[in-house]
């Protein structure tokens, strides 16, 4: 958004140029070489003019050349006396190679005029266009700020400065243009106005000074209108929660629910940053009215699932799993659904989904895990033999862990396999975390016998 503003302005640029150029040049008696300008010049220069009325500019340059060439005939101070060495030609001829679009001969004429008259304003400033259509903005802002300063006192414009500050800022020198902006705030602090700070927060924060930058975007963000203040509202929210400004972000996010409801790109930061404070409840429910405006991700929709399961909403929870499977199975969502199923005691929903996460192509910690859930589940349906046969399987996968071998004897001892079930319990009794227990169910399994 930035660069855009900035390209904008450099075309008003170009256009004040061509403005300028166009302008009819009349003679004047200004500039430190001489006090009046001498006849001849001024014979010369309202010759040249009315050959440019006339569309003859090419013509206009000729007789502008020819007088200048005069010099080459006479001693130094003669050729200054008669006025073949002012500036002001110098200048005139800059303005009509410009007419003609030839910048590169028009850049030697005014530089030449600069230099006969450092004081000369309109010099530096067309000097400015031609080094800004050679594409040298570095060099286009050094000739605006000379511009300003050579203005007299009453007649300083302050846009010079700013067309200082755009093409410092085209020509990546981010901290000459913060210098010249800032002279611009102390000497015409009226003048400047919303898009001449859009470029000050442009380079304010390329030099990395986003808390100066702040107020301005602020300011921008409240003052602008249209697509344009949705900008610099979206900008303002990030920077809040860059700065880790959270209670100023989460302020903000909820004003801009209110002022811009179906903005979706709102709904969704007040749900980030709930779920940056932990208020999970709030946070769904930005979440959900997110939703309604816009179709989710498959990314969000996984966090809508995931927050509903962990709230404790476990029939939500697997609608938002089961959409997700439609188009393709995946093992990990599968878990996620099975643990909301089992929170509803739905167990032979969550055994169907088991078994078609174990048919996929897994990996071994994934296989693992489900063939865990599945013997707990056909140990609670009281499905004992086939609760068994899983253990025993889950087992085999990690003998670290003895606590399979413990439920595996659980299960044949409710079978009625109790030789089985003992040579388990006393495995698992060999493992630290289940010895108690197993010592327990072989205590039992002794007097049961």
């Amino acid at each position: 958004m930035m660069r855009k503003n900035i390209d904008k302005h450099l075309i008003l640029i170009i256009l004040f140029f061509l403005i300028l150029c166009l302008t009819t040049i009349s003679p004047i008696c200004f500039g430190s070489e001489t006090n009046e300008m001498p006849p001849g010049v001024v014979i010369t220069l309202n010759k040249a003019a009315n050959l440019v009325d006339s569309d003859n500019t090419q013509e206009a340059i000729e007789v502008l050349r020819r007088f200048q060439n005069k010099q080459q005939n006479v001693d130094p101070v003669s050729a200054r006396k008669r006025g073949y060495t002012h500036y002001y030609i110098d200048f005139t001829l800059g303005n009509y190679y410009l007419m003609l679009s030839k910048p590169e001969k028009a850049l030697v004429h005014f530089q030449t005029a600069a230099s006969k008259n450092k004081n000369y304003s309109d010099s530096w400033i067309n000097l400015a266009k031609c080094y800004y259509d050679l594409n040298q903005p570095g060099h286009a802002a050094d000739a605006f700020h000379s511009g300003y300063q050579t203005q007299e006192q009453e007649q300083k414009n302050a846009k010079y400065l700013y067309y200082s500050v755009v093409c410092y800022t085209s020509a990546d020198n981010f901290q000459k243009a913060e210098k010249v902006f800032r002279q611009i705030l102390n000497n015409h602090s009226a003048e400047v106005t919303l898009e001449w700070k859009e470029t000050f927060v442009h380079v304010l924060r390329s030099l990395k000074k986003d808390i100066e930058a702040l107020p301005y975007i602020e300011e921008l963000a409240k003052k602008t209108i249209g697509n344009k203040q949705k900008g610099w509202r979206e900008m303002l929210l990030y920077q809040y929660m860059s700065l880790k400004m959270d209670t100023k972000a989460l302020a903000y996010a909820r004003l801009l629910t209110r002022v811009d409801t179906v903005e979706t790109k709102w709904w969704k930061a007040l749900a980030h940053l709930y779920f940056q404070k932990d208020q999970y409840e709030k946070g769904l429910v930005a979440l959900l009215v997110y939703s309604f405006i816009n179709p989710l991700t498959p990314q969000e929709m996984m966090l809508l699932a995931d927050i509903h399961l962990m709230l404790g909403i476990p029939d939500q929870s697997i609608a938002f799993y089961e959409k997700l499977l439609e188009d393709s199975l995946d093992a990990n969502i599968i878990k996620k659904l099975v643990n909301g199923c089992i929170r509803l005691y739905h167990y032979e929903k969550a055994l169907s989904w088991l078994d078609q996460g174990l048919s996929l192509k897994i990996d071994s910690k994934m296989k693992y895990d489900l063939l865990k859930l599945k013997g707990s589940l056909l140990f609670e349906s009281e499905k004992y033999q086939e609760a068994a046969k899983v253990f025993q399987q889950v087992y085999q996968m990690e003998k670290k862990n003895g606590q399979p071998l413990l439920m595996l004897g659980y299960a044949l001892l409710n079978s009625g396999q109790l030789d089985k079930a003992q040579s388990a319990f006393t495995k698992a009794k060999k493992y630290k975390k289940q010895y108690k227990e197993a010592r327990k169910a072989l205590r039992h399994l002794k007097s049961i016998r």
